[in-house]
Protein backbone atom coordinates (compact mmCIF):
# COMPACT_ATOMS: atom_id res chain seq x y z
CA UNK A 1 0.00 0.00 0.00
CA UNK A 2 3.06 2.25 0.25
CA UNK A 3 3.98 1.75 -3.42
CA UNK A 4 6.84 -0.68 -2.69
CA UNK A 5 7.47 -3.65 -5.01
CA UNK A 6 7.14 -7.20 -3.71
CA UNK A 7 7.90 -10.58 -5.27
CA UNK A 8 5.54 -13.56 -4.89
CA UNK A 9 5.60 -17.19 -6.09
CA UNK A 10 4.10 -17.47 -9.57
CA UNK A 11 1.64 -20.13 -8.38
CA UNK A 12 0.17 -17.67 -5.87
CA UNK A 13 -0.50 -15.19 -8.68
CA UNK A 14 -2.03 -18.01 -10.72
CA UNK A 15 -4.52 -18.82 -7.96
CA UNK A 16 -5.37 -15.25 -7.03
CA UNK A 17 -5.39 -13.59 -10.48
CA UNK A 18 -5.32 -16.25 -13.21
CA UNK A 19 -6.26 -13.79 -15.97
CA UNK A 20 -3.10 -11.79 -15.30
CA UNK A 21 -1.02 -14.86 -16.14
CA UNK A 22 -3.19 -15.79 -19.10
CA UNK A 23 -2.77 -12.35 -20.66
CA UNK A 24 0.98 -12.33 -19.98
CA UNK A 25 1.39 -15.78 -21.53
CA UNK A 26 -0.50 -14.76 -24.66
CA UNK A 27 1.43 -11.54 -25.15
CA UNK A 28 4.78 -13.32 -24.77
CA UNK A 29 3.83 -16.59 -26.50
CA UNK A 30 4.53 -18.70 -23.43
CA UNK A 31 1.51 -21.01 -23.45
CA UNK A 32 3.61 -24.05 -24.42
CA UNK A 33 6.15 -23.41 -21.67
CA UNK A 34 6.09 -25.75 -18.68
CA UNK A 35 4.79 -23.20 -16.15
CA UNK A 36 1.97 -22.07 -18.45
CA UNK A 37 0.61 -25.36 -19.82
CA UNK A 38 -2.25 -25.25 -17.30
CA UNK A 39 -3.81 -22.48 -19.40
CA UNK A 40 -5.01 -24.93 -22.04
CA UNK A 41 -7.12 -26.69 -19.43
CA UNK A 42 -8.24 -23.37 -17.94
CA UNK A 43 -10.19 -22.58 -21.09
CA UNK A 44 -10.25 -23.40 -24.79
CA UNK A 45 -7.45 -21.78 -26.81
CA UNK A 46 -9.94 -20.37 -29.30
CA UNK A 47 -11.73 -18.50 -26.51
CA UNK A 48 -8.72 -17.01 -24.74
CA UNK A 49 -8.73 -13.68 -26.55
CA UNK A 50 -12.45 -13.08 -26.01
CA UNK A 51 -12.17 -14.21 -22.38
CA UNK A 52 -9.43 -11.67 -21.70
CA UNK A 53 -11.39 -8.95 -23.48
CA UNK A 54 -14.48 -9.70 -21.38
CA UNK A 55 -12.40 -9.61 -18.19
CA UNK A 56 -10.93 -6.24 -19.16
CA UNK A 57 -14.32 -4.76 -20.03
CA UNK A 58 -15.86 -6.07 -16.82
CA UNK A 59 -13.05 -4.47 -14.86
CA UNK A 60 -13.79 -1.09 -16.42
CA UNK A 61 -17.40 -1.07 -15.25
CA UNK A 62 -17.45 0.95 -12.01
CA UNK A 63 -19.38 -0.49 -9.12
CA UNK A 64 -21.70 2.13 -7.66
CA UNK A 65 -23.61 1.61 -4.41
CA UNK A 66 -25.70 4.30 -2.69
CA UNK A 67 -24.07 6.80 -5.05
CA UNK A 68 -20.53 5.85 -3.97
CA UNK A 69 -17.99 4.18 -6.26
CA UNK A 70 -16.80 0.97 -4.62
CA UNK A 71 -13.22 -0.14 -5.44
CA UNK A 72 -12.62 -3.53 -6.99
CA UNK A 73 -9.07 -3.84 -5.62
CA UNK A 74 -6.70 -2.34 -3.07
CA UNK A 75 -4.93 -0.40 -5.80
CA UNK A 76 -8.21 1.16 -6.89
CA UNK A 77 -9.08 1.92 -3.24
CA UNK A 78 -5.89 3.99 -2.95
CA UNK A 79 -6.67 5.81 -6.20
CA UNK A 80 -10.26 6.58 -5.11
CA UNK A 81 -9.07 7.92 -1.76
CA UNK A 82 -6.57 10.14 -3.57
CA UNK A 83 -9.24 11.39 -5.99
CA UNK A 84 -11.72 12.04 -3.16
CA UNK A 85 -9.15 13.72 -0.91
CA UNK A 86 -9.78 11.35 2.02
CA UNK A 87 -8.64 8.00 3.42
CA UNK A 88 -11.99 6.28 3.93
CA UNK A 89 -11.18 3.11 1.98
CA UNK A 90 -7.64 2.69 3.30
CA UNK A 91 -8.90 3.28 6.84
CA UNK A 92 -11.44 0.51 6.27
CA UNK A 93 -8.64 -1.86 5.21
CA UNK A 94 -6.54 -0.97 8.26
CA UNK A 95 -9.53 -1.50 10.54
CA UNK A 96 -10.21 -4.93 9.03
CA UNK A 97 -6.57 -6.02 9.45
CA UNK A 98 -6.48 -4.78 13.04
CA UNK A 99 -9.58 -6.79 13.91
CA UNK A 100 -8.15 -9.88 12.23
CA UNK A 101 -4.99 -9.53 14.30
CA UNK A 102 -6.99 -8.87 17.49
CA UNK A 103 -8.84 -12.16 16.97
CA UNK A 104 -5.55 -14.00 16.37
CA UNK A 105 -6.86 -15.28 13.06
CA UNK A 106 -3.49 -16.41 11.71
CA UNK A 107 -0.60 -18.45 13.03
CA UNK A 108 2.45 -16.83 11.41
CA UNK A 109 5.32 -19.16 10.49
CA UNK A 110 8.80 -17.70 10.51
CA UNK A 111 11.54 -18.68 8.09
CA UNK A 112 12.65 -22.21 8.92
CA UNK A 113 9.40 -23.16 10.67
CA UNK A 114 7.99 -26.42 9.33
CA UNK A 115 4.52 -26.35 7.82
CA UNK A 116 2.33 -29.08 9.40
CA UNK A 117 1.49 -31.96 7.08
CA UNK A 118 -1.59 -31.74 4.91
CA UNK A 119 -1.94 -27.94 4.67
CA UNK A 120 -2.89 -26.35 1.34
CA UNK A 121 -1.86 -22.93 0.03
CA UNK A 122 -4.81 -20.74 -1.01
CA UNK A 123 -5.04 -17.10 -2.13
CA UNK A 124 -6.96 -14.30 -0.49
CA UNK A 125 -8.26 -10.90 -1.54
CA UNK A 126 -10.01 -7.88 -0.03
CA UNK A 127 -13.63 -7.12 -0.89
CA UNK A 128 -14.99 -3.59 -0.50
CA UNK A 129 -18.52 -2.39 0.21
CA UNK A 130 -20.45 0.76 1.10
CA UNK A 131 -23.15 0.46 3.77
CA UNK A 132 -26.51 2.23 3.64
CA UNK A 133 -25.21 4.88 6.08
CA UNK A 134 -22.18 5.45 3.79
CA UNK A 135 -19.71 3.60 6.04
CA UNK A 136 -16.87 2.10 4.00
CA UNK A 137 -16.28 -1.59 4.61
CA UNK A 138 -13.32 -3.81 3.74
CA UNK A 139 -13.37 -7.58 4.23
CA UNK A 140 -10.43 -9.95 3.85
CA UNK A 141 -11.74 -13.06 2.10
CA UNK A 142 -9.92 -16.37 1.77
CA UNK A 143 -10.00 -18.30 -1.51
CA UNK A 144 -11.87 -21.25 -0.08
CA UNK A 145 -13.11 -22.14 -3.56
CA UNK A 146 -9.63 -23.54 -4.27
CA UNK A 147 -10.06 -26.28 -1.67
CA UNK A 148 -11.82 -29.60 -2.06
CA UNK A 149 -15.48 -29.35 -1.09
CA UNK A 150 -16.18 -30.90 2.34
CA UNK A 151 -19.38 -32.86 3.07
CA UNK A 152 -22.55 -30.73 2.75
CA UNK A 153 -23.28 -31.04 6.47
CA UNK A 154 -20.02 -29.18 7.19
CA UNK A 155 -20.86 -26.22 4.94
CA UNK A 156 -24.58 -25.67 5.42
CA UNK A 157 -25.57 -22.85 7.75
CA UNK A 158 -29.27 -22.12 8.19
CA UNK A 159 -30.84 -18.66 8.30
CA UNK A 160 -34.23 -17.55 9.56
CA UNK A 161 -36.96 -17.45 6.94
CA UNK A 162 -38.34 -14.07 5.89
CA UNK A 163 -41.86 -15.44 6.43
CA UNK A 164 -40.85 -16.20 10.01
CA UNK A 165 -39.72 -12.60 10.48
CA UNK A 166 -43.07 -11.36 9.21
CA UNK A 167 -44.90 -13.69 11.61
CA UNK A 168 -42.81 -12.53 14.57
CA UNK A 169 -43.46 -8.89 13.71
CA UNK A 170 -47.17 -9.67 13.85
CA UNK A 171 -46.77 -11.44 17.21
CA UNK A 172 -44.76 -8.49 18.53
CA UNK A 173 -47.55 -6.07 17.52
CA UNK A 174 -50.24 -8.25 19.13
CA UNK A 175 -48.40 -8.68 22.44
CA UNK A 176 -46.68 -5.28 22.68
CA UNK A 177 -43.18 -6.70 22.31
CA UNK A 178 -40.28 -4.41 21.47
CA UNK A 179 -37.99 -5.31 18.57
CA UNK A 180 -34.25 -4.72 18.81
CA UNK A 181 -31.73 -5.34 16.03
CA UNK A 182 -28.03 -6.12 16.44
CA UNK A 183 -25.17 -7.20 14.21
CA UNK A 184 -22.38 -9.48 15.46
CA UNK A 185 -19.07 -7.87 14.49
CA UNK A 186 -16.54 -10.12 12.70
CA UNK A 187 -18.87 -13.03 13.35
CA UNK A 188 -16.97 -15.78 11.52
CA UNK A 189 -13.78 -15.09 13.49
CA UNK A 190 -15.42 -16.45 16.66
CA UNK A 191 -15.38 -19.95 15.23
CA UNK A 192 -12.24 -22.07 14.93
CA UNK A 193 -11.72 -23.60 11.52
CA UNK A 194 -10.97 -27.27 10.96
CA UNK A 195 -9.77 -26.67 7.41
CA UNK A 196 -6.05 -27.14 6.79
CA UNK A 197 -5.14 -24.06 4.75
CA UNK A 198 -2.59 -21.26 4.76
CA UNK A 199 -1.86 -18.07 2.81
CA UNK A 200 1.19 -16.00 1.86
CA UNK A 201 0.96 -12.58 3.53
CA UNK A 202 0.79 -9.61 1.18
CA UNK A 203 2.24 -6.11 1.66
CA UNK A 204 -0.79 -5.02 3.71
CA UNK A 205 0.53 -7.20 6.55
CA UNK A 206 3.60 -5.03 7.02
CA UNK A 207 6.55 -6.82 8.57
CA UNK A 208 4.86 -10.21 8.02
CA UNK A 209 4.67 -9.71 4.24
CA UNK A 210 5.85 -12.80 2.36
CA UNK A 211 5.46 -15.08 5.38
CA UNK A 212 3.29 -18.21 5.52
CA UNK A 213 0.23 -17.77 7.70
CA UNK A 214 -1.92 -20.71 8.80
CA UNK A 215 -5.62 -19.77 9.03
CA UNK A 216 -6.76 -20.67 12.54
CA UNK A 217 -10.18 -18.98 12.72
CA UNK A 218 -13.28 -19.08 10.54
CA UNK A 219 -12.07 -16.52 8.03
CA UNK A 220 -14.60 -15.27 5.50
CA UNK A 221 -14.37 -17.21 2.26
CA UNK A 222 -13.57 -20.61 3.77
CA UNK A 223 -16.18 -23.21 2.91
CA UNK A 224 -17.03 -24.10 6.51
CA UNK A 225 -16.83 -20.69 8.23
CA UNK A 226 -20.58 -20.06 8.16
CA UNK A 227 -21.30 -23.40 9.79
CA UNK A 228 -18.60 -22.92 12.44
CA UNK A 229 -20.13 -19.58 13.51
CA UNK A 230 -23.62 -21.06 13.43
CA UNK A 231 -22.43 -23.78 15.82
CA UNK A 232 -20.79 -21.20 18.10
CA UNK A 233 -23.84 -18.91 18.24
CA UNK A 234 -26.29 -21.80 18.68
CA UNK A 235 -24.32 -23.13 21.65
CA UNK A 236 -24.33 -19.67 23.28
CA UNK A 237 -28.08 -19.17 22.79
CA UNK A 238 -28.76 -22.54 24.42
CA UNK A 239 -26.80 -21.47 27.48
CA UNK A 240 -29.12 -18.44 27.70
CA UNK A 241 -32.14 -20.77 27.83
CA UNK A 242 -33.25 -20.36 24.22
CA UNK A 243 -34.23 -23.35 22.07
CA UNK A 244 -34.92 -23.45 18.32
CA UNK A 245 -38.58 -23.39 17.37
CA UNK A 246 -40.15 -26.39 15.67
CA UNK A 247 -41.26 -24.24 12.74
CA UNK A 248 -37.88 -22.62 12.02
CA UNK A 249 -34.54 -23.75 13.47
CA UNK A 250 -33.18 -20.20 13.36
CA UNK A 251 -36.02 -18.68 15.36
CA UNK A 252 -35.03 -19.17 19.00
CA UNK A 253 -37.60 -19.15 21.82
CA UNK A 254 -37.31 -18.73 25.57
CA UNK A 255 -40.33 -19.19 27.84
CA UNK A 256 -40.97 -16.71 30.63
CA UNK A 257 -43.64 -16.85 33.35
CA UNK A 258 -46.31 -15.06 31.29
CA UNK A 259 -44.79 -14.71 27.82
CA UNK A 260 -42.23 -15.86 25.30
CA UNK A 261 -39.11 -14.10 24.03
CA UNK A 262 -37.67 -14.63 20.56
CA UNK A 263 -34.35 -14.22 18.76
CA UNK A 264 -34.18 -14.47 14.99
CA UNK A 265 -30.73 -15.24 13.55
CA UNK A 266 -29.75 -14.55 9.94
CA UNK A 267 -26.03 -15.35 9.92
CA UNK A 268 -24.67 -12.43 12.02
CA UNK A 269 -27.85 -10.30 11.97
CA UNK A 270 -30.02 -10.67 15.07
CA UNK A 271 -33.56 -9.54 15.88
CA UNK A 272 -34.66 -9.72 19.51
CA UNK A 273 -38.39 -9.71 20.37
CA UNK A 274 -39.19 -9.04 24.03
CA UNK A 275 -41.01 -6.63 26.33
CA UNK A 276 -37.54 -5.48 27.36
CA UNK A 277 -34.81 -6.57 24.89
CA UNK A 278 -31.97 -4.86 26.80
CA UNK A 279 -31.23 -7.72 29.27
CA UNK A 280 -31.04 -10.16 26.35
CA UNK A 281 -28.75 -7.84 24.40
CA UNK A 282 -26.52 -7.54 27.49
CA UNK A 283 -26.33 -11.35 27.74
CA UNK A 284 -25.20 -11.59 24.13
CA UNK A 285 -22.70 -8.74 24.60
CA UNK A 286 -20.90 -10.84 27.22
CA UNK A 287 -19.72 -13.10 24.38
CA UNK A 288 -19.90 -11.06 21.19
CA UNK A 289 -19.15 -7.56 19.97
CA UNK A 290 -22.47 -6.11 18.78
CA UNK A 291 -22.94 -3.26 16.32
CA UNK A 292 -26.01 -1.33 15.23
CA UNK A 293 -27.96 -2.10 18.40
CA UNK A 294 -31.39 -0.47 18.46
CA UNK A 295 -34.79 -0.38 16.83
CA UNK A 296 -34.45 -1.94 13.37
CA UNK A 297 -34.44 0.65 10.61
CA UNK A 298 -32.73 -1.29 7.83
CA UNK A 299 -32.76 -5.09 7.88
CA UNK A 300 -31.63 -7.47 5.12
CA UNK A 301 -31.78 -4.75 2.50
CA UNK A 302 -35.19 -3.33 3.41
CA UNK A 303 -36.42 -0.42 5.51
CA UNK A 304 -38.47 -1.30 8.60
CA UNK A 305 -40.75 1.53 9.70
CA UNK A 306 -43.03 2.10 12.69
CA UNK A 307 -46.26 3.58 11.38
CA UNK A 308 -48.21 6.55 12.68
CA UNK A 309 -51.16 6.42 15.06
CA UNK A 310 -53.52 6.73 12.10
CA UNK A 311 -52.34 3.36 10.84
CA UNK A 312 -52.18 1.80 14.31
CA UNK A 313 -55.89 2.49 14.86
CA UNK A 314 -56.43 -0.14 12.17
CA UNK A 315 -53.95 -2.46 13.98
CA UNK A 316 -51.24 -1.86 11.36
CA UNK A 317 -48.10 -1.00 13.35
CA UNK A 318 -45.14 -1.53 11.03
CA UNK A 319 -44.19 -1.77 7.38
CA UNK A 320 -41.24 -2.67 5.18
CA UNK A 321 -40.14 -0.79 2.07
CA UNK A 322 -37.19 -0.15 -0.26
CA UNK A 323 -37.06 3.62 0.23
CA UNK A 324 -33.37 3.76 1.15
CA UNK A 325 -32.32 1.67 -1.85
CA UNK A 326 -34.47 3.68 -4.25
CA UNK A 327 -33.32 7.09 -3.00
CA UNK A 328 -29.62 6.24 -3.06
Amino acid sequence: MSGEKHWYPIDVIRMESPMVRVEYALQNRLINQRHFKWITSFCNNNDLESLILKAKLAGREPKIKFGVQVPMSQKQAILLDSANGDTLWITAVEKELKQINDYETFQVLEKGDIMPEGYQLIPYHIVFDCKFDFRRKARLVAGGNFTEAPPPEDTYSGVVGLETIQYCMQVAAMHNLQVCAADVGNAFLYGKTREKVYVIAGPEFGDDAGKRMIIDKGLYGLRTSGDRFHEHLSAKLRTFGFVPSKADDDMWIRAQADRYEFIATYVDDLLVFSRDPNPIIDEIKDDYILKGVGEPEYYLGTDMESLSQEWQRDLVKSAISSNTYIKR
